[in-house]
């Protein structure tokens, strides 16, 4: 009988250990990189065009260069949600649609580094108009650069 509590528990372990190899340990996504200039200013963006380097994004990162970011690409339009969870520096969030028009821009957008139930404390961010872009800048990035909505940036 007191097994029956033990070996749920070694699994549950088990599990936890394993979610947390996942995280840490195991090998980065590279990123191919692409260069784009946005209001005259020349950026390098990571480029995340899968869905394992789109979940991970700019988790864990401590810092970002000034003139550096990421950039989402998605098969298609639609809404797509970001959040901040294991993000520990501000970043400004822009959507762009399929004529990569900045459709939203979610100012510095502060991080989330919560533990516990991360889904239940981290707050999405949604843009109610469809994008196939999202591009991830240091937090006040877009205002310094007078980027705005309708806004063109090519690449």
């Amino acid at each position: 009988m007191k097994y029956a509590v033990f070996i749920p528990t070694v699994i549950i372990f088990l599990l936890l250990v394993g979610l947390l190899y996942y995280f840490y340990f195991s090998p980065k996504p590279s990123y191919e990189t692409k260069t784009v200039t946005i209001n005259k200013q020349v950026i390098t963006l990571e480029v995340a065009d899968t869905t394992a380097k789109r979940a991970r994004g700019l988790m864990y990162r401590t810092e970002l260069p000034y003139s550096s970011g990421m950039l989402f690409v998605f098969e298609k339009e639609g809404l797509y949600p970001f959040w901040m969870a294991n993000t520990y520096i501000p970043l400004d969030i822009i959507w762009l649609n399929s004529d990569k028009e900045i459709v939203y821009i979610n100012h510095n957008t502060p991080p989330c580094t919560a533990t516990g139930n991360i889904k239940a404390v981290c707050t999405s961010y949604n843009p109610k108009k469809y994008a196939k872009y999202v591009i991830e800048l240091n937090g006040g990035w877009a205002k310094k650069n007078r980027l705005n909505i309708k806004d063109k940036i090519s690449f």
